[in-house]
């Protein structure tokens, strides 16, 4: 037992020799599991990736970026929720990575429905994840089947299953950790090359750009880690984790346009971190498929108390074998071996360093990750889960490789191995997953008559002014669609003055406005020009006022008390009933737009995705005028082209001081790009500066470096 344990932590990782048509054949059944999975569920549900989250609120507003990206607009800004909330800077939106509007065009153009778009986005990450992952797999030193078998686990694993049909952030990681990991790799196994900086710094940027930022700082995080661990080596700390560190700064210049508005808008929040616990109690899912072991996460999320089992298994073969793997490696380092079997075993140490940040709370580092500048506002260790399923199914087919290699195994235990691995993958991945919020309004998006004006038929609520929801949070009935919360006054082309982003909530200016409209829900309203309020049926309002110091709070509105329902329905006048939603008109409420010595006067407003537009004819020179949205940092104004200072008022809404003469006003949101450029140039010089110097100071007589190897053993 002590050999074969030997064997499996510091045995030999050379892969057995195959033919073009057996390293054919294995990739293309890993890829047709994957297919099989991906049209099974589509034909269950054409929608499939689009639930929760990301049929409330990802789609309409990915559509809505989409759709300006097409008429020659940048989409930073949104009309549409929050009295205006930025599209960019919270880093939901994937809306600077163009294959987003790749997927938009084979939506709209290819499929015919342009709502398919999630779809398509989940579809081709996945797959191009799993070649990814089997390229990575090979590389390592790992044969055909069980390459094939870790990449399959990997991206049909219950993360990206169930967590992909909530958010647009997750499947992404599928396609860009493997390749984020692969200069590590080409670095532990070939000679330095220079060529390996532009490789690793377009990995990092591109995987910033795709995804949700949480994900793409907790790989680095962890690959950090990896590079840590190699660096325990002398001979990897002076020659090649310098190369490492340039690809790095690369990566971050890629990166930076955007990043750098983003961390000035994150560390404004009114926002806590470090909370939510991790995978302890799930450890049981980890290696057995629903319904055979069930468990409750403690924070509480999904419609049903099973969903998180299911997003914890990728799949029993590889997942066992990592964990033993791991017990071993533990005990191991610990006897002596230190830090040689830790680099001989680096993706499953890497695993086991996933891991204990994935344990949240219960672990010891998730406190230390906390501490560092701006991670201390993140939560969800199970946002762990994708690095550490890679690296254990990658650290796994290792031990496997080292136990077939020494006891000279042959095809059919590769077969077994493989096959297990599949029909389990298949029995996990079945269209009985459930999603977080299973939301019962169909999609394609139904129109709503009497509620939104259709083709020649008008309706109950318009543009010319917004409403505000009442609807209880996360009500699952096919009616909630009616009280339009969420994102989707964004679809509907309607203006709600509440909305669903977390970190547009925690910022200044909404926290005012909520504190505002909770004080004084009557005079907020009218100050917001907030006409309407859609009561779904059957809503009951809360008994309790709102807690505005939980900062963390992200249930469906900030809004709802007792004393707006007091408001609308007292104050209130009942102008429509429909299928699904009572409508209730609320007096007076201020124009879009007007000049405030005129406030009765409304000004004609143009709203666009990166801003305001203001004709100002009627306005009288001499003027303020009151543009009626949140006032934030990024707002700039345009008199006539003419650059103008901005200031807001009480209620936080933008203020315009006018000139005689004055035409139009333009208002234009702007993230601090000028800053972020600068920080990518700054960047780009020192990637392109220290490795120039490693050029120079590489000895004369060290062996000359072929180009990057092919991928494989």
């Amino acid at each position: 037992e002590a050999s074969i344990a030997w064997t499996a932590l510091d045995g030999a990782t050379e892969a057995k020799a195959c033919t073009a048509r057996q390293e054919w054949a294995w990739s293309l059944a890993g890829l047709l599991i994957v297919v099989a999975v991906l049209v099974r569920l589509q034909l269950a549900d054409p929608f499939w990736f689009t639930q929760d989250d990301n049929r409330v609120q990802f789609l309409p507003n990915v559509l809505f970026g989409c759709r300006a990206a097409l008429a020659g607009q940048l989409p930073t800004w949104s009309p549409h929720e929050l009295l205006g909330t930025p599209l960019m800077e919270p880093g939901h939106y994937p809306l600077t990575y163009p294959p987003l509007y790749l997927c938009h065009f084979v939506a709209r153009k290819i499929l015919g429905q342009e709502q398919q778009i999630l779809q398509v986005w989940a579809w081709i990450h996945l797959t191009l994840g799993y070649l990814a992952a089997y390229v990575f797999a090979r590389f390592v030193g790992i044969r055909p089947a069980l390459a094939a078998a870790a990449a399959s686990s990997f991206v049909l694993s219950g993360f990206f299953l169930i967590l992909g049909r909530a958010w647009t952030g997750p499947t992404p990681v599928a396609l860009w950790l493997p390749i984020m990991s692969l200069p590590v790799a080409l670095l532990l196994a070939r000679e330095p090359d220079w060529r390996l900086v532009p490789f690793s710094g377009l990995a990092i940027g591109g995987a910033f750009h795709s995804a949700n930022t949480q994900f793409w700082a907790y790989s680095l995080v962890v690959l950090a880690g990896t590079a840590a661990v190699a660096a325990t080596s002398e001979s990897f700390r002076r020659q090649r984790l310098p190369l490492l560190l340039s690809g790095l700064l690369l990566g971050l210049a890629i990166a930076a346009p955007v990043l750098i508005p983003q961390l000035d808008w994150v560390f404004r929040l009114h926002r806590s971190g470090g909370v939510h616990w991790g995978i302890l109690s799930f450890f049981p899912r980890l290696l057995l498929p629903s319904p055979l072991v069930d468990a409750f996460h403690r924070d509480g999320w999904s419609s049903r108390g099973d969903a998180l089992g299911h997003l914890f298994y990728s799949g029993t073969v590889l997942t066992l074998v990592g964990c033993a793997a791991l017990g071993l490696l533990v005990g191991a380092s610990l006897s002596g071996l230190g830090c040689r079997i830790l680099r001989r075993n680096i993706w499953l140490t890497t695993a086991g360093l996933a891991m204990l940040l994935a344990l949240g709370q219960d672990g010891p580092l998730w406190c230390l990750l906390a501490a560092l500048p701006g991670f201390s506002m993140l939560n969800h260790p199970i946002k762990l889960l994708p690095q550490m399923t890679f690296f254990l199914s990658v650290g796994a087919a290792i031990i496997l490789e080292r136990l077939l290699t020494a006891r000279s195994s042959g095809v059919a235990a590769e077969r077994t191995l493989f096959g297990c691995t599949a029909l389990l993958l298949l029995f996990h991945a079945s269209p009985s997953l459930p999603p977080f919020t299973e939301w019962r309004f169909p999609l394609p998006y139904p129109p709503l008559p009497g509620l939104v004006a259709t083709e020649g038929r008008p309706g109950a609520v318009g543009a010319e002014a917004r409403y505000i929801p009442l609807a209880q949070a996360w009500d699952r009935n096919p009616d909630n669609l009616w009280s339009l919360s969420f994102g989707l006054p964004a679809h509907y082309g309607l203006l709600s003055a509440d909305g669903y982003n977390p970190l547009v909530q925690a910022s200044p200016e909404n926290v005012l406005a909520c504190q505002r409209m909770i004080a004084d829900p009557l005079a907020a309203a009218r100050a917001y020009g907030i006409r309407w309020a859609l009561q779904r049926r059957g809503y009951r309002p809360p008994t309790v006022l709102r807690d505005l110091s939980d900062a963390a709070d992200m249930t469906t509105s900030k809004y709802d008390s007792p004393l707006l329902a007091d408001s609308v329905f007292s104050a209130g006048k009942l102008v429509a009933e429909t299928e699904g939603v009572r409508v209730w008109e609320l007096p007076r409420p201020d124009p879009l737009a007007f000049a405030r010595r005129r406030p009765e006067l409304a000004l004609p407003v143009t709203f666009r995705a990166d801003g305001v537009d203001v004709e100002l004819s009627g306005a009288t020179a001499g003027s303020p005028v009151v543009v009626n949205v949140l006032m934030r940092p990024a707002m700039r104004g345009r008199i006539d082209g003419i650059e103008v200072p901005l200031a807001s008022d009480e209620w936080g809404r933008v203020v315009a001081e006018l000139p005689a003469g004055a035409r139009k006003l333009e208002l234009r949101y702007c993230p601090r790009w000028q800053l972020g450029f600068a920080a990518a140039g700054l960047l780009t010089a020192l990637a392109l500066g220290l490795a120039g110097w490693l050029a120079r100071r590489r000895p004369q007589d060290a062996p000359a470096t072929a180009g990057l190897p092919p991928p494989g053993p």
